[in-house]
């Protein structure tokens, strides 16, 4: 999927094609069959947290809480990195975009809401952190 953002700097504006791929920005579950719950982060190299991959998480999270099958809940990473925090590639989004785009809210809302969900998670909830 691609999308155009226009960057506003001053008198000068640019034009910028930027690709999105959401669905390799993602989260995964998975029920064991002893109950475990497990999200798995995907988001190579290093399962960066970008805002797909949170929306993704945000989206799949609740569908292990609401499961009764599921005892506990495991957050891991695909491959050999469980995650490598922020997305920074994102960053120069948020700076182009400028303060007052984000008066009334945090460009990382998103990101804290999905902590404050697993924080409130009823489930016992681990992560198992390789790399």
């Amino acid at each position: 999927l691609d999308s155009n953002l226009v960057l506003n700097f001053g008198a000068e504006s640019a034009l910028v094609s930027v690709a999105f791929c959401p669905a390799a920005m993602s989260a995964s579950i998975s029920v064991r069959p002893d109950g475990v719950g497990v999200i798995t982060l995907d988001n190579a190299p290093v399962n960066s947290l970008s805002q797909a991959l949170v929306a993704s998480f945000k989206q799949e999270f609740p569908k292990l809480i609401n499961d009764p099958k599921v005892k506990a809940i495991v957050v891991t990473g695909k491959g050999p990195l469980f995650c490598g925090g922020a997305e920074i590639t994102e960053f120069g989004m948020i700076a182009a975009m400028g303060k007052d785009a984000f008066k009334d809210s945090s460009p990382t809302q998103s990101l804290s809401d999905m902590i404050d969900m697993i924080d409130a998670s009823p489930k016992t909830t681990v992560a198992a952190i390789n790399g």
